[in-house]
């Protein structure tokens, strides 16, 4: 529970700018991943009358204007959402203020020496820089990822942190750097924040969920390294808390013995996105590759299926679940490879919330239909409902599945 409790020590809000992060669409194929990046890995170039020209979005006047005094008194918890959950990140985040929904519009930023916002980037050739707003942060060190590429040349972009304290604004303190891998659009590492100076007097209670955290006031400069470099940014978020899933829409689910054809008698009811029609897919993430498709199913009638190419990824939207509930079986294939799928589960309020513990492998029978094995869900030995995720996610390099029927058994009755 370690890391949990250190997330919910975290939190960030813009200040005076509500940061509440857009509602997460559901994913239904890949076309539809969950992520922002799907307007990240699609932005052209920005040209040079762009950094030099007008720029896409308005700095506000005291973006870096030492002899406002900020404070904390506009600090708030703001809305996490697992932004970078296509790029296998399961952690929450906020986006840093200027970012919008569909990338970075540049707004209350300082875009200094060329430093440009446009198409959804924020673009930084050499000897240009770039000051954000004004951000509330807690006093626990949190971190900060983005997506970022590499225009031209070999070096990366430095980020540095100024606190406000009671002493004014510190110095710029390097942070650490991201680099971009070539022109492809990438998810940078993690960069923790150096630990802040004790909070001006006065500073705003803590936080919800933040202990003896108070609310910080910062700023980041991000600034290209090299003489010839040109790199583009996009979605700078910082860690914040998981949210605690209610388990409030939770009722008593319908069940069918589903598999009885097969020759099991237990009784199951399905998981979420799927239909008579078939696993259509609403409110699971796909990535990597992962998509709906329609076939034959093992009756002999067409109807849709999740297909799992190597290297894809498939995560389900909120399903309830108790401690009555000890495995789930599907229908299966394996298209050609001979490795098989690692079955992963989250619950809600504990650390596998942001980091999937994998309890089992099911396998395909070559191109014919297959009941899987009981693989187990291994809830909480406690009373009541409990939030469960399932993240299914194909192993080996080369293989490729498709399934239907997820089930979950919950009395294992037969």
């Amino acid at each position: 529970m370690g890391p949990l409790v250190d997330r919910w020590r975290r939190g960030v809000l813009a200040l005076g700018v509500a940061l509440a992060a857009p509602a997460v669409p559901a994913a239904v194929a890949q076309a539809h991943v969950h992520h922002r990046s799907k307007h990240r890995h699609h932005v052209t170039r920005i040209h040079r009358r762009h950094r030099h020209g007008v720029r896409t979005g308005a700095k506000v006047a005291n973006a870096t204007d030492t002899s406002t005094t900020p404070s904390t008194a506009l600090c708030s918890q703001g809305s996490p959402s697992q932004s970078f959950l296509s790029q296998g990140d399961f952690n929450y985040y906020v986006d840093v203020p200027g970012p919008g929904g569909t990338g970075f519009d540049g707004s209350t930023w300082s875009l200094n020496g060329g430093a440009a916002s446009a198409g959804g980037v924020l673009d930084l050739p050499a000897g240009s820089q770039a000051v954000s707003p004004d951000v509330c942060i807690t006093s626990d060190n949190p971190e900060v990822r983005m997506m970022v590429r590499s225009v031209n040349g070999g070096d990366g972009v430095q980020v540095s942190v100024s606190y406000y304290t009671s002493a004014g604004w510190s110095k710029a303190k390097p942070a650490g750097g991201v680099n971009g891998q070539g022109t492809n659009w990438t998810l940078s590492g993690t960069i923790n924040l150096p630990k802040p100076p004790p909070p001006p007097p006065g500073s705003g209670p803590p936080p919800p969920g933040g202990g003896s955290s108070s609310w910080q006031i910062v700023r980041f400069t991000l600034t290209p390294g090299g003489g010839h470099s040109e790199f583009n940014l996009s979605g700078l978020s910082l860690a914040v808390p998981p949210p605690t899933p209610s388990t409030g829409p939770c009722s008593e689910p319908v069940l069918s013995q589903i598999f009885l054809p097969a020759g099991d008698a237990s009784y199951y009811t399905p998981a979420p996105g799927q239909t008579g029609g078939g696993f259509v897919g609403t409110g699971w993430t796909l990535t990597g590759g992962a998509n709906i498709v329609t076939t034959t199913r093992d009756d002999g009638t067409g109807g849709l299926v999740l297909d799992l190419p190597a290297g894809s990824m498939a995560v389900s939207p909120d399903m309830c679940v108790t401690s009555l509930y000890p495995t789930a079986r599907m229908m299966l294939r394996s298209l050609y490879g001979g490795d098989d799928i690692s079955f992963r589960v989250s619950y809600g309020g504990t650390n596998t919330w942001t980091n999937p513990h994998e309890t089992g492998h099911v396998h395909g029978s070559n191109k014919s239909w297959t009941l899987s094995d009981s693989v187990h869900l291994q809830p909480s030995n406690v009373s009541g409902w409990q939030v469960l995720r399932v993240t299914l996610v194909p192993d080996g390099g080369h293989g490729e599945f498709q399934l239907y029927d997820l089930e979950l058994d919950p009395y294992a009755r037969g």
